[in-house]
């Protein structure tokens, strides 16, 4: 379990009697709160419409059609997203993998994991509702 990254005998001793099921049912509590306030628009459909049953997401991910100008709309409402996954130096030519192209350059993500309550969660699916052009 710890041969990745070293860990020290009081964290495996945490880890090993930790019980995950309350986290796991907040981010998927969470993760289902911001679906239902959720109003998609071209700036913001939701990459994960729904969970399966192992599901366990810390970010909300979403597809943009303009993703600079939704990160600065969620910026002034005070929500701070990231992009994890910007178009790779491998794909040295987008145009021969447009798809995969159009993914890198359409996705933005949003935390929301144990920390945050129901009313932030609520906030956001409204606040990613609210994304004009």
């Amino acid at each position: 379990m710890f041969d990745v990254y070293e860990g020290d005998a009081e964290s495996e001793e945490i880890l090993s009697h930790y019980n995950p099921n309350p986290l796991f049912s907040k981010r998927r509590n969470n993760y289902q709160t911001v679906l239902d306030n959720l109003v998609e628009s071209d700036l913001c459909r939701a990459v994960f419409p729904s969970l399966d049953n192992s599901s366990c997401p810390s970010h909300f991910c979403f597809y943009s059609s303009n993703r600079e100008q939704a990160q600065r709309q969620l910026e002034h409402m005070g929500i701070q997203s990231t992009v994890y996954w910007p178009l790779p130096p491998m794909l040295k030519n987008p145009k021969e993998m447009p798809q995969a192209s159009w993914i890198y350059e359409s996705i933005v993500s949003v935390q929301i994991d144990q920390r945050y309550d129901e009313k932030t969660m609520e906030y956001l699916g409204k606040s990613l509702s609210c994304l004009r052009w």
